[in-house]
This record gives C-alpha cells, sequence and structure tokens, in this order.
C-alpha cells in the first residue's frame, strides 16, 4: 500500500518532485531558519512596506479627492436646480430640474407569474407594478 501512496503523489506532484516523507525529509518544522535567512524576510517585507505605504496614500487621496468632487456636485445640483411640475412644459436644456409626480395605480401593468413564464400557478398570483 505504501508503493501504491508513492505512485499516487509522484502522479499528482509530477515526476522528479520532492513531497514531504520522501527520503527521510520531513517538514515538521523543527528546523529554525538562521538569522540570516530571517534578515533576509524581514528585508523582503520592509521593502514591500516601502512600495505598498505610498500606494496606499495615493489611493487614499485619490478617494478623497472623488469624494469632494462628487459632493461639490450634489451641492450645486441642489442650489441651482429648477422645480418643474409634471408636465414638464417649462424645462429648459442644461439646466438641473427637479421634479416628483404621484403615479396612478390603476395605470400600473398587472404582473402574474404567467408574465416572467410560468405556466405552474397560472393567473392565481397577480400584483400591480
Amino acid at each position: 500500500s505504501d508503493i501504491r501512496c508513492l505512485a499516487v503523489l509522484d502522479a499528482m506532484m509530477g515526476p522528479g518532485q520532492e513531497y514531504p516523507g520522501q527520503y527521510g525529509y520531513d517538514d515538521s518544522g523543527d528546523e529554525e531558519p538562521n538569522g540570516l535567512e530571517k534578515m533576509g524576510g524581514g528585508f523582503c517585507l520592509m521593502c514591500a512596506g516601502f512600495l505598498l505605504f505610498p500606494l496606499s496614500l495615493v489611493a487614499l487621496g485619490y478617494n478623497e479627492k472623488n469624494y469632494v468632487c462628487e459632493h461639490n456636485n450634489i451641492l450645486y445640483a441642489e442650489a441651482h436646480s429648477t422645480v418643474l411640475q409634471c408636465s414638464g412644459s417649462d424645462f429648459k436644456d442644461h439646466q438641473p430640474v427637479f421634479f416628483s409626480c404621484s403615479i396612478d395605480p390603476s395605470s400600473l401593468p398587472s404582473w402574474t407569474p404567467a408574465s416572467f413564464g410560468s405556466t405552474g400557478l397560472g393567473q392565481q398570483l397577480s400584483f400591480q407594478s
């Protein structure tokens, strides 16, 4: 059964690949990396930090600028928009407008499951929207 397991591992890992337990190698974490390896790993992380920290500041600045511009656009639209009647007859080009009209419930279509292609319920369930 050990030979079968090794054959399966060879098939999964590919030929020539080492895996834990092969040739007496066991990666159980008993070995402590030496000081140079620790320092090399720390140096790599420091270099990554030197790159990522300014990039995060640039992304933060872009996000803040975008927020302020959007907020200013909203304030401008609130200050300069005109309220229109539901007819919309006094609409002018290139001017922000606001209108709010009530909806006549009788003008809304009636939806049933058959409207969406379902044939099981037929007309038993109906709603207007």
